[in-house]
């Protein structure tokens, strides 16, 4: 996937699979050809995509993918510290497990569920 000069190599992929996900209706034929052109993929990309989606060796990646992926309760799933933990509790999760000076979000919480309204606060910024 070719980028713009200081683009992350994942922003046009991302775009890519959020459009997927908001296109799981359609036929994989369609979603595809929606979201390779939202995500500003060229035609060599958009035929690296459509052979996952279309062979063999995109069913094997997908298996092996799923192979690699640890045991877990469902999605979203976070780890913290080698632990799982909910969005509820992340924040308070994350500033329990780090060791360094506690950043500005840690001070900030008070309990339990203040990380939880300080992402949801937050939520409009990612």
């Amino acid at each position: 996937m070719t980028t713009e000069k200081g683009e992350a190599w994942y922003t046009r992929y991302w775009a890519f699979v959020r459009c997927s996900e908001e296109q799981y209706d359609k036929t994989p034929e369609t979603a595809l050809a929606m979201c390779a052109s939202a995500a500003g993929f060229d035609a060599k990309e958009t035929a690296n995509v459509q052979r996952c989606y279309t062979t063999p060796s995109g069913d094997a990646s997908v298996i092996r993918e799923a192979k690699a992926t640890f045991d877990h309760p469902g999605t979203p799933t976070l780890l913290v510290a080698n632990e799982t933990s909910s969005p509820d509790s992340a924040l308070k999760d994350v500033c329990a497990a780090y060791a360094g000076p506690k950043p500005a979000g840690c001070k900030l919480m008070k309990d339990s569920t203040a990380g939880l309204s300080m992402m949801k606060s937050h939520a409009t910024l990612c």
